[in-house]
């Protein structure tokens, strides 16, 4: 029987998610962003807010999960190209945004999985808890990180993912 765990550490899976987030922050949102290596640089601006998003999967009886950590001013930019500022400021548009990436790129994550083989079941994204973040911490495989600059600044992290296997 086929495990997730299998696939966790193949680098098919995080192309797939690097293509998807970077695509729909492109397409969608007219954000730049580009993958990067999963480690702090010097000089790195860190995001001061991060939202906290969750899409949940399940193979068999096998859980697994994408966590999105998404900088706030990177989603509140992504709102500005679609919303007008009395929409944003009346709408909770920064939580629905961020869940609404998650829940592309889990869809993207769910195609190529079923042709891998994997029959998969997705949740609906949905932000996570501070409860619901300390205990998935230590469970990380495959982290990925997008950077952005902000003006010609120096580059941000704009969205981290990891994917953890329960």
């Amino acid at each position: 029987m086929k495990k997730i765990a299998d696939i966790a550490g193949r680098n098919e899976l995080a192309e797939v998610v690097s293509e998807a987030v970077v695509e729909t922050f492109t397409r969608m949102f007219g954000q730049d962003l580009a993958a990067g290596a999963a480690k702090e640089t010097p000089g790195m601006n860190l995001p001061n807010e991060v939202v906290l998003t969750y899409v949940k999967l399940s193979h068999n009886n096998e859980d697994f999960a994408f966590c999105f950590k998404f900088d706030t001013q990177l989603l509140l930019r992504a709102a500005e190209k679609i919303f007008s500022p009395e929409y944003i400021r009346d709408n909770p548009v920064i939580p629905d945004i961020a869940c609404e990436i998650a829940n592309i790129v889990g869809g993207k994550v769910k195609v190529f999985l079923k042709n891998e083989g994997y029959f998969t079941d997705m949740g609906f994204p949905f932000l996570a808890t501070s409860e619901e973040a300390a205990s998935l911490i230590d469970r990380r495989s495959v982290p990925m990180h997008f950077f952005f600059t902000e003006g010609g600044s120096k580059p941000g992290v704009g969205v981290a993912v990891d994917f953890i296997v329960s």
